[in-house]
């Protein structure tokens, strides 16, 4: 596959995957999915200090070990209410607390009265589910517009007396999403033509004026559940508690104890009494957050755009760490983002990105896993006769390796030709079968050099081995690796010589040239080839020239003595100048 080809294909796959996360965020799983990361923002922005104007009077354990078990008499909750409204003063209460039987006459005649005087608002629960059953009576509803109300099926009202003096009710039905967990409150039920709102939107409604409300009321849980200022009952009816301690609260009553069941799961606890999630929403709709910036809305469709284009960045990544840094930094960027425009109340789908990203991933994967493959592979057939196996391993593992690599490249190496001297005397002289098995025999050994000094073998020529250094892998030292080639190559020649008495004494001619050649894959889509071409390499093939001439075994240019780092017996090489010929070095020996 074309790197062409491939960026079409990644560009195919990114559009398939961004509308696959169109439907995916809108499926329940993606819904969950969502709202699991928007419960750790939850979690984040918890505060532990809530406002001391609201006030929950908690009839709690201690409550009902030290004053009476559940249920209290209502002359009781009478007394309470009074007391509340008498010594301190509060701004308005609201019962998390539903009194659907008639009890004592007398006892719920006091309490309806006591909720008329101060305006208490009463709560009423709610049924969705088909066959409704109604159990008590609705109070009248507060004057509270609802955008979209839920239909109601069924109640749990209050007994007859109370419902018909109350001049303030709400209901107190959360509703829980598909994973078990209260997010949201319903902004109000409707049940025969009427609307009851939530209980804390009722309470405060004389207070803040409102327009119509959407159907959904979020709980925003910006306190922690145990930062609530709470009261306990018992405190208050003993005396215990200074009066004018609550002058100017709003007071919501209800329960934590454990044996009445009044608690949920929320993104904060498994375990929430209900009387908190009111508390949150009366702060909310007492301090409201002002409205999102219309510019914010458009943020998230930016960034979505901005990580596809990243992920398809990255990887372009030779280096599968790097493209893995890039997107762990593109997604790190785009949660803080979305912290952001989370808190900011900017509605959207946070795990969009995230989605899109892997699933392009997933798509991705595939085709960039088969195109690597494809492409060592190619590197590795291609230079399996060029390096030592070694080398192409590194080669491989470079953060260059691919197209790069082969693409022809203008860059300074280091060329160097050897061939056997006489040899077409050798081949008059010699049958073929033997001549053939000595050029393979010196040919090998020659090719081992080069591959002990990490040199590419460019090509045998007849009798002559062309190879050359820096190509394709960077070698600082490319001349020093030449020159102890080739000396390395003249000593293991002489040890054949001795190991192999029944051969022809055999010799060799080196030339060597540093300078700047064109290098890279410069065959045809028929057969590849990986090469060097140039002046350098002329020039060395001139070289070789030179060194038979002057009976010399290795003979190297100017620019191969200029680049030189060490230091070589003087006798081992001669310096051709163009216009002196071969000279011999004065240089002072350092063995290979």
């Amino acid at each position: 596959m074309k790197p062409s080809q491939l960026a079409w294909y990644r560009r195919i796959l990114a559009l398939l995957a961004i509308i696959a996360t169109l439907f995916f965020v809108q499926a329940p799983s993606g819904q969950r999915l969502n709202h699991a990361v928007l419960d750790v923002f939850t979690r984040w922005q918890v505060v532990s200090d809530a406002p001391d104007d609201i006030v929950i009077i908690d009839i709690d354990d201690a409550s009902l070990q030290q004053v009476a078990p559940w249920p209290w008499p209502r002359d009781l909750m009478a007394s309470l209410i009074e007391q509340l409204y008498q010594q301190h003063h509060i701004k308005g209460m609201a019962l998390d607390i539903v009194f659907p039987e008639q009890k004592d006459r007398a006892a719920d005649a006091r309490l309806a009265e006591v909720v008329e005087r101060y305006g208490v608002c009463i709560a009423h629960a709610f049924d969705t589910q088909p066959p409704g059953r109604r159990i008590g009576y609705l109070a009248s509803p507060s004057p509270l517009s609802v955008q979209h109300p839920l239909q109601a099926s069924g109640y749990v009202g209050n007994y007859a007396a109370l419902a018909q003096v109350a001049r303030c009710s709400g209901h107190i039905t959360p509703q829980a999403d598909e994973d078990g967990i209260v997010r949201r409150m319903p902004s109000g039920f409707r049940l025969e033509g009427q609307t009851w709102p939530w209980l804390a939107g009722a309470l405060a409604s004389h207070q803040v004026p409102t327009a119509v409300a959407a159907r959904w009321q979020p709980i925003p849980f910006r306190h922690s559940v145990g930062s609530w200022r709470a009261v306990p009952a018992y405190a208050l009816l003993s005396g215990a508690l200074a009066p004018q301690a609550l002058d100017g609260a709003w007071v919501l009553i209800g329960s934590t104890a454990l044996g009445l069941n009044d608690a949920v799961v929320t993104p904060l606890s498994n375990w929430t009494p209900g009387i908190v999630l009111h508390a949150e929403l009366l702060d909310a709709r007492l301090r409201p957050l002002p409205a999102p910036a219309p510019l914010l809305t458009v943020w998230p469709w930016l960034v979505s755009l901005l990580l596809v284009v990243g992920t398809l960045w990255a990887l372009r990544h030779e280096s599968l760490l790097k493209g893995a840094l890039v997107l762990l930094a593109l997604n790190g960027l785009w949660l803080g983002l979305a912290y952001g425009l989370w808190r900011a109340r900017v509605d959207f789908a946070v795990i969009a990105p995230l989605m899109t990203t892997a699933l392009l991933l997933v798509l991705l994967l595939p085709f960039e896993w088969r195109w690597v493959l494809r492409r060592h592979w190619r590197l590795a057939r291609l230079f399996r006769g060029y390096l030592a196996p070694a080398v192409v391993e590194r080669l491989l593992q470079a953060d260059d390796a691919g197209q790069a690599v082969l693409t022809p490249q203008k860059r300074e190496i280091t060329v160097m030709f050897a061939d056997i001297e006489g040899f077409t005397q050798l081949s008059r002289e010699m049958p073929t079968d033997q001549l053939a098995q000595l050029t393979r025999e010196v040919l090998a050994l020659l090719t081992d050099q080069v591959h002990r000094f990490e040199g590419t073998l460019d090509k045998y020529i007849g009798d002559a081995v062309m190879a050359l250094w820096n190509a394709p892998l960077e070698q600082p030292d490319h001349a020093d690796r030449a020159m102890r080639c080739a000396m390395s190559m003249v000593a293991a020649l002489e040890q054949w010589n001795i190991a192999h008495p029944e051969w022809p004494d055999i010799r060799i001619h080196i030339a060597i040239n540093t300078g700047e050649a064109m290098v890279g894959d410069l065959g045809t889509p028929l057969r590849h080839t990986y090469t060097a071409i140039g002046h350098t390499v002329n020039q060395a093939d001139r070289l070789l020239g030179c060194a038979r001439d002057a009976q010399r075994s290795v003979v190297i240019s100017v620019n191969t003595e200029a680049r030189l780092q060490m230091a070589y017996e003087s006798e081992a090489y001669c310096v051709c100048r163009e216009q002196q010929g071969c000279v011999h070095t004065s240089k002072q020996q350092t063995l290979l």
